[in-house]
């Protein structure tokens, strides 16, 4: 049967230790239309369009709530790099991205959708695929796109990762709380950005 991943990131905080985060949520293509359906409520707490973690925080622990009891549709693999350096962020995406794709096709899924986030950077995603391609980091089996994410034609689904990177972003912070609700449905992978 065949998987699919969304995939989303968080970024540090002016407060917070430096982290780049990056969450991919993992679900058989066959449940994908059940599961959105499941996001209703949590799209109804949202401030926007769409529910994001950094807008929402009154409605946090609702949503990672919401996320748990998706348990035997949906699983999360994280990378978290660390330390981040503010102005190679970039490059922290890019590590990230690097491991994330080959956890992901390793555990045999062959489509992957990332937010979207400008254009120029969008490109940037789609080089580093090509390169991790000719470094047969990843084959040419593993199909990664964009999605619009903060838009009112946004895919629901994308809101997943949003929240588990932001959870584990806020545990990185010192604040278990919100991380403690999915913790046992996430794969986290560590790597140095140093």
């Amino acid at each position: 049967m065949s998987e699919v991943a969304y995939v989303d990131e968080s970024i540090r905080g002016d407060r917070e230790p430096t982290a780049y985060v990056l969450v991919a949520s993992v679900m058989q293509l066959a449940v994908r239309n059940e599961v959105r359906e499941s996001l209703r409520p949590l799209h109804r707490l949202g401030a926007g369009p769409a529910f994001h973690w950094k807008d929402a925080k009154p409605h946090r622990y609702a949503a990672v709530t919401i996320l748990a009891e998706l348990d035997s549709q949906v699983r999360h693999i994280a990378v978290v790099g660390q330390p981040l350096d503010e102005h190679r962020l970039e490059r922290g995406r890019r590590h990230c991205l690097r491991r994330l794709l080959f956890e992901l096709e390793h555990v045999g899924v062959e489509q992957v959708w990332m937010e979207s986030r400008r254009i120029r950077e969008d490109q940037r995603d789609n080089e580093a695929v090509g390169a991790f391609r000719a470094q047969h980091v990843i084959t040419a089996g593993l199909r990664v796109d964009h999605l619009p994410g903060k838009t009112p034609d946004s895919e629901r689904l994308l809101c997943i990762p949003d929240v588990v990177a932001g959870a584990l972003r806020a545990h990185l912070a010192g604040d278990p709380e919100h991380l403690a609700v999915v913790a046992r449905l996430i794969e986290r992978h560590d790597i140095g950005l140093a």
